[in-house]
């Protein structure tokens, strides 16, 4: 059982959505050629506020990691925000530890969590473990072999 879970635009593929004026098929054109940004490793799930009905080209997509998902969650409907639909598919599914990459999702999460749910902004700690290795003089740690 997966303890941890990822987001998958911003953590995994390039969050594309910041690009303006793009349309959802470009949109998905864009994440199904690009390349992983993070190679988790051991077991985790994925958890993503894309519709449902983009299953087939994400699970695509997941096939280029060099460990796969256990698991994939996909949304289904409006019912719920994003933020509020990944804290439930997290918690119903007892993760420790979920990372997101946009912010504001962080942020209301964190608002509505009232579990032990760790719920890690991507972008902060991606820059503080940047911060860190630079500090030690280590940045041949960022290079890739």
């Amino acid at each position: 059982m997966s303890k941890i879970a990822y987001d998958l635009d911003g953590v995994l593929v390039p969050d594309y959505n910041q690009i303006p004026n793009l349309t959802l098929e470009e949109f998905y054109q864009q994440t199904l050629y690009a390349k992983p940004m993070f190679n988790p490793t051991g077991i985790f799930d994925v958890v993503t506020a894309r519709d449902e009905e983009h299953r087939p080209i994400t699970e695509h997509w997941l096939t280029q990691l060099a460990t796969p998902p256990n698991r994939l969650f996909m949304k289904k409907g409006d019912r719920e925000t994003n933020a509020e639909y990944k804290l439930r598919v997290c918690l119903d599914q007892g993760y420790r530890v979920y990372v997101e990459s946009d912010a504001e999702i962080v942020d209301e999460m964190t608002k509505l969590n009232d579990s032990k749910l760790i719920i890690i902004h991507f972008g902060t700690y991606i820059v503080k473990h940047f911060n860190q290795v630079a500090a030690q003089n280590n940045l041949f740690n960022f290079i890739k072999k």
